[in-house]
């Protein structure tokens, strides 16, 4: 056997070996061993799918479908499965989280005992509290996860693939188009009924006697965020102004005064100085972001292939026939 340091992975990081080691063991485990139990989960009972049920309707305001109902099943399973797996590679015995927490609630049964944290920690294990206590059972779980991820996530990525990733999602890597402008505000709580008809009248006036655009935003009212934005994209016009006027202001033209807008807070005449046009966005502008969510794919793809064979190991007690 290749022992992990004669790979050059062991580092002088504790708790970054343990993750190292672990990943070798599993991966040693399910290449050289056969398991000589049968490996065994239970079906959710019957209170658990109706809590599901009732978790599921109190969200999303209908009961689940059937599909819907079978996939919270199958995912109460696999959690099962993954946390029996956490057990079987022993990280209840290592990890920090669960230990303290163990012994703490050993302490609070026991708030009278003189046992060390290492004989109320043996007790623990011998209870069985490791998976009765939730707790617990979600940080195992999340180990699980994480180990299974890892295979993926660690990978070593080439240029060349990143490359081929940013290719297949050119269309979704594009910079909108984005306008710079600048806008007169006439306030809907500050002039009332009498906004339209002013913001109306300055619009005639900016367009009969060519008005520079500081004279124009002189008139107006002051507006919190300015009266000057430059190179904005329609989602970040929306945040600021709202829907209807984020719709309006892209069929404006450049270069001349628009129709009165109105915004969520009033009113406004706005003059485009500036209209740049969707683009791609360039690779190296994206490489890191790219390299972050190729791994993320590839340990999601690498988790649901080795959660295909723990299924197959794994018998599911208790299932309706």
């Amino acid at each position: 056997m290749i022992l992990p340091n004669s790979l050059g992975v062991i580092t002088s990081r504790p708790a970054l070996n343990f993750w190292i080691i672990g990943l070798l063991l599993f991966g040693l485990e399910r290449t050289y061993f056969v398991p000589e139990t049968t490996l065994e989960v239970s079906y959710p009972s019957a209170e658990r799918i109706d809590e599901l049920s009732r978790q599921w309707q109190q969200l999303r305001g209908r009961a689940p479908a059937g599909d819907e109902l079978e996939s919270m099943i199958q995912n109460e399973v696999d959690q099962s499965i993954l946390l029996n797996e956490s057990v079987r590679m022993n990280f209840h015995l290592e990890d920090s989280i669960v230990r303290r927490r163990l012994i703490r609630n050993m302490r609070f049964m026991h708030d009278d005992t003189e046992s060390s944290d290492e004989q109320l920690l043996d007790q623990a294990y011998a209870m069985e509290l490791h998976f009765n206590d939730l707790v617990v059972q979600r940080r195992l779980i999340q180990i699980m996860e994480s180990v299974l991820r890892s295979f993926g996530e660690n990978a070593p990525v080439t240029d060349a693939e990143l490359r081929t990733f940013y290719d297949e999602r050119q269309t979704t890597l594009i910079q909108p188009e984005r306008l710079s402008f600048s806008h007169a505000f006439f306030s809907r709580d500050g002039r009332g009924s009498e906004g339209p008809v002013q913001v109306q009248s300055l619009y005639d006036r900016a367009i009969q006697e060519a008005l520079p655009a500081e004279l124009v935003v002189s008139v107006a009212d002051p507006f919190i965020s300015g009266h000057r934005f430059t190179r904005l994209s329609q989602a970040q016009i929306e945040r600021e102004f709202g829907s209807e006027f984020s719709r309006s202001i892209f069929s404006c033209e450049q270069s001349n005064w628009c129709e009165p807008i109105r915004s969520v807070y009033g009113w406004h005449l706005v003059l485009i100085s500036e209209r740049a046009s969707a683009q791609q966005i360039p690779y190296e502008s994206v490489k890191s972001k790219l390299a972050f969510e190729y791994r993320d794919q590839a340990g999601r793809e690498s988790f649901a292939r080795v959660m295909d064979d723990l299924r197959v190991k794994y018998q599911v007690s208790g299932a309706p026939q």
